[in-house]
């Protein structure tokens, strides 16, 4: 399980927005926030120990400044660490990606992506913090690896769908737990359809938990209850097929204001899956316990005033090479084993080091393996001895293999990236009709409330149009319902050929469409017959041929202090008023005022 993170978090920023949200999200999800505005008060308050979380601002410093302050700061005492992006930070990103197995978000990050993006840096520092084994075998960061993605992919789901991917409830607080509300996927979950469950119409969901676990789930929610606290709890539950469900439940005891309980509120996970995974796991860590228990990192002792270094055999063979294969080791000699790209960051630490600045020699570098590859190595050291006159001697260290760690921290990072571009995608489809490709009703009704607005403040007028296709239903039933959608798209295809791009269609019913005309172009009957003449005398291509329609439709121009109900009434009565003076015409009202 994930270890309990309880301390302070540490705030570092210069450049974050004033209004201070930021902050207050944090202390919401992760609790008490100190925020500081130098990298010598953070390093205090790191040392002083109590940090719990290390939250750091991208723009502290420029790129390559930030990066070695944040090395700093780590090295005092290691940490999860969260960079704060703003909205748009990918080169920045770039610049800092040796902090891959941070956590990262932007400012305007909301709060329950801020809780996952924070777990999500803590079990990356897990992974960080965990000593791997063998190379050529597994290490224990894997198995973390392999269940904080499981438990990531859970968090990224539940996150992106409109609704919650469980069972959501809602009950009495009773000996039966009576339920007043559940969700449908409890048939899912158990086979049983949410009516039997309902007022415990044919079965009660206390029936379903795994008789060995009722009296703890019990025990738990009373404690909850009488502390008025929320409960998490993992349990079993009883299949109609007569298997069993791990699931895991959150809930909250619902008070009124006189402190009386009123209902149990919570949602429940199926986590059959992660249990299966964390048995698995678990049997391996035994497996492999006196494997990492004996395990031995590779060594390093160098001089630093001849350059004499020697090695260990089990650091050879990190990277493919038998013992004597490099003799006669020097610094030179191990230098050159090194990635060019991070000799300068090699020299800046050791310097650093040597200086006092830095406490510790402790960085991350490639070094290239006997076969030609490159092995991600993180080497700690420190100088024990000096020269009678103070200058540096011997410095002894460890290399320890990370390759593995720094693949899952790729991985993870491409995730997080992953995840920000599904938002974007899943914020377009939630205000876009599936087939059309126009907004969706709740969408094209926003932006009429917005428009008016601006109507409002410019003095402006607009104009609302309903349209209805004629004889909609015969053409599904003559062609079928496919040819039917074919129509529609069809139809979209041509109305916005004779829009301006700012002009807004959007699908309302099944076959009736609001058009939404900022300023003049709607403000005359003639726009709108011209738009339904052209759809009259256009054939739409569909895969049951070409097919004919007409339009009746009912159009409104108002000024800005119009009803959207109103607007919504009126133009739908004109638009039946067509319909009823025989189709394939326009019923047009003005209400607005010439400027």
């Amino acid at each position: 399980m994930t270890a309990e993170y309880v301390g302070t978090t540490l705030l570092l920023e210069k450049n974050l927005p004033p209004d201070r949200s930021l902050r207050r999200r944090l202390e919401r999800c992760a609790g008490f926030v100190v925020e500081v505005s130098s990298a010598e008060e953070a390093r205090r308050l790191l040392s002083e120990g109590g940090v719990a979380l290390l939250v750091a601002d991208a723009l502290f410093a420029p790129p390559r400044e930030t990066a070695e302050i944040l090395r700093s700061l780590l090295a005092v005492r290691p940490v999860p660490l969260l960079l704060v992006f703003p909205s748009s930070g990918e080169e920045i990103a770039d610049k800092l990606a040796v902090f891959a197995q941070s956590g990262f978000v932007t400012q305007e990050t909301p709060e329950s992506l801020l809780r996952i993006a924070i777990d999500n840096a803590r079990r990356l520092f897990e992974i960080r913090m965990c000593p791997p084994v063998k190379r050529t075998g597994q290490c224990a960061a894997c198995g973390l690896r392999e269940r904080c993605e499981l438990r990531m992919s859970e968090e990224r789901f539940r996150s992106l769908v409109a609704n919650i991917p469980g069972v959501v409830f809602r009950c009495r607080s009773d000996p039966e737990w009576t339920m007043l509300y559940m969700s449908d996927l409890v048939e899912e979950l158990t086979g049983y359809p949410k009516e039997d469950f309902i007022e415990n119409a044919r079965r009660s969901y206390v029936t379903m938990i795994h008789p060995d676990d009722v009296s703890l789930v019990a025990r738990r929610i009373t404690e909850a209850i009488g502390r008025r606290l929320s409960w998490e709890i993992e349990y079993r539950v009883l299949r109609k097929d007569g298997g069993e469900r791990w699931v895991y439940e959150k809930g909250v005891p619902v008070f009124d204001e006189d402190g009386a309980l009123l209902f149990l509120d919570g949602f429940i996970f199926d986590i059959t899956g992660r249990k299966r995974v964390d048995d698995q796991l678990n049997s391996e860590r035994k497996r492999l316990a006196n494997v990492i228990e004996g395990a031995n990192a590779g060594t390093w002792e160098c001089n630093l005033q001849t350059g004499e270094t020697l090695l260990n055999d089990k650091l050879l063979e990190l990277l493919g090479h038998a013992p004597g294969d490099l003799d006669p080791v020097t610094m030179d000699v191990w230098l050159s084993l090194l990635h060019p790209e991070d000799l300068g960051q090699v020299g800046d630490i050791l310097a650093g080091h040597v200086r006092g600045e830095l406490e510790n020699y402790d960085h991350e570098v490639r070094m290239q393996h006997r076969d030609g590859h490159w092995v991600w190595m993180h080497c700690k050291g420190r100088i024990i001895s000096r020269t009678p006159d103070g200058e540096p001697l011997w410095m002894y260290g460890t290399y320890i293999d990370v390759t593995d760690r720094k693949q899952a921290e790729k991985e993870l990072l491409e995730a997080n990236r992953r995840l920000l571009a599904m938002q974007k995608v899943l914020k377009r489809e939630a205000t876009r009709d599936s087939l059309t490709g126009v907004l969706n009703r709740r969408a094209i009704l926003e932006h009429l409330n917005e428009e008016l607005a601006r109507c409002r403040r410019d003095g402006t007028c607009l104009s609302a149009a309903i349209c209805d296709i004629d004889h909609f239903k015969e053409v599904n039933d003559t062609y079928g319902h496919q040819t039917g959608d074919d129509v529609l798209c069809g139809l979209v295809r041509l109305l916005r050929s004779n829009l301006r791009e700012y002009d807004k269609i959007g699908r309302i019913g099944g076959e009736e469409f609001l058009l939404v005309l900022p300023g003049e172009a709607g403000r005359s009957a003639g726009f709108h017959e011209r738009l339904v003449k052209s759809v009259a005398e256009h054939s739409i291509q569909t895969r049951s041929g070409a097919v004919r329609i007409t339009l009746s439709l009912g159009a409104i121009t108002v000024s800005g202090d119009a009803d959207t109900d109103e607007i919504l009434a009126r133009a739908d009565k004109a638009m039946y008023k067509a319909k009823a003076e025989g189709r394939n015409r326009v019923v047009f009202i003005s209400d607005a005022k010439a400027p």
